[in-house]
């Protein structure tokens, strides 16, 4: 097994898990090399116990890899005020297994005040269309820090087991990043939808959302988006919303 392991290495000279070994017919002075003094005694044994270590570290590779592709990640996307948060405590509150709510929001609320109107951060700029007050939102480089930190965070916390309800506003490149990070995890894909008109009235009645913004918003939100399943907040309560999505998804709840 050692000197099969040692010739599919191809290099004198490995590092895993920090942690050297070497070529078994590499000369003695190899090991003085990765840290073993060449003379010694039993500097040749020393190596070779890695060997059920490395074994069983591969096992644990194994293991880690199954409990990725079962850890759950479902994925809220819609624009904001359509209910995302509402539908998210209605998930939490009737599944059978416990998911943590990764909220947006709550990472935006991280940023000093000063950087949610400010060229660093989020810049806000108003315009009129077909009548109608909208505005665009752009994202400087502290804001696209702390949003692709957010999307790190989630692999975090997914890769230590945690079940996920992640609420998100999906408007551009971190749509592909998305995809790619969660790749190894079970993803299922909700679009949360309501007509225009009710967004734009809960935008008003909220009072801590900037005006046109939903109307920005909506077209770009759910474009290019395959989902597993969709829910209108407008048509339905969170709870009735939550039974949808649980159904859809085979997932077990009260």
């Amino acid at each position: 097994m050692p000197n099969r392991l040692y010739a599919e290495m191809k290099t004198p000279r490995t590092k895993v898990r920090g942690v050297f070994f070497a070529n078994a017919d590499a000369p003695v002075d190899t090991f003085h090399r990765i840290g073993f003094p060449a003379n010694m005694p039993g500097a040749a044994g020393r190596v070779t116990q890695f060997v059920p270590r490395y074994r069983s570290a591969l096992f644990s590779a194994r293991r880690y890899t199954r409990r990725m592709k079962t850890t759950r990640i479902i994925l809220l996307n819609g624009v904001g005020s359509s209910g995302k948060t509402s539908l998210a405590h209605a998930l939490q509150a009737m599944l059978d297994i416990p998911f943590l709510h990764v909220q947006m929001d709550a990472f935006l609320g991280m940023l000093p005040a000063r950087y949610l109107n400010d060229a660093d951060g989020f810049v806000f700029s108003s315009f009129i269309e077909d009548g109608k007050d909208v505005v665009s939102i752009r994202s400087g480089p502290v804001a696209r820090r702390a949003m692709q930190g957010m999307r790190h965070a989630i692999v975090a916390l997914a890769n230590q087991g945690n079940h996920l309800i992640v609420d998100d506003v999906l408007l551009g490149d971190e749509k592909a990043e998305y995809a790619d990070l969660l790749a190894p995890f079970t993803v299922s894909m909700v679009g949360v939808h309501c007509p225009l008109e009710v967004l734009e009235e809960r935008e008003r009645q909220r009072g801590d959302r900037v005006a046109g913004l939903a109307r920005w918003q909506y077209d770009r939100v759910h474009a290019g988006v395959t989902y597993d399943v969709t829910v209108d907040t407008s048509k339905a309560t969170p709870e009735a919303c939550a039974r949808e999505v649980a159904s859809a998804l085979a997932l077990h709840g009260s």
